[in-house]
């Protein structure tokens, strides 16, 4: 439910990524998040009641939906359609709200869920919310400069040209040439070698 900029980033890749394998063929059951029972966890009602809080607060199904559509925007139009119908297929919302309740049951303490609720249930939360993706529009481009450049040298095994920023420091400077070095000039052919004058 906690939501970092550099996480959505990730997902927007994997949810590229896995777009042909969900082409392909039906995905395997995920083991889910050992389930925390009122029989081994004392606590386990009132982290119950806060975790269904913030599945209400911020639904996962809203964050999906989110993530699915920047990473549609990835692609082109004419794959966009068939990409958000695929995943529109391979999502059961009511599982994965599901999962995500049971998770934050079994993995967050009472005090830190509480928390949670205070923090994303106020209006600053709710306000600060719609600015994420701002947030994230600002930073993508960046992030993808630097994966490309981190793929540019494992494919290569070399060091990657450096990114072009648009400032003037970013303009290769061509070394002079040392007079020494430059070769004379090459002698002026005749165009005409006979004397006669072009027709």
């Amino acid at each position: 439910m906690i939501r970092p900029a550099l996480l959505s980033f990730s997902a927007i890749l994997l949810v590229i990524n896995a777009a042909p394998a969900m082409a392909q063929s039906k995905a395997a059951p995920v083991a889910a998040a050992p389930a925390a029972s009122s029989t081994t966890d004392p606590d386990y009602s009132k982290k119950l009641e806060l975790a269904k809080q913030m599945q209400a607060i911020q639904p996962v199904r809203t964050q999906v939906d989110e993530v699915v559509q920047q990473a549609s925007q990835q692609l082109a139009p004419a794959a966009r359609d068939r990409f958000l119908k695929l995943v529109q297929k391979a999502f059961d919302y009511e599982r994965l709200e599901k999962a995500s309740v049971d998770a934050m049951v079994s993995l967050f303490t009472v005090p830190e869920l509480q928390k949670m609720v205070d923090y994303y249930g106020s209006a600053e939360a709710k306000s600060s919310q719609p600015k994420i993706a701002q947030y994230q529009s600002k930073l993508q481009p960046l992030i993808f400069q630097m994966l490309d450049k981190a793929m540019i040298e494992q494919r290569t095994g070399g060091e990657a040209p450096p990114a072009n920023t648009g400032k003037v420091s970013d303009v290769p400077v061509t070394p002079a040439i040392p007079p020494s070095t430059v070769p004379a000039a090459a002698p002026k052919i005749d165009p005409n070698p006979a004397g006669g004058t072009r027709p």
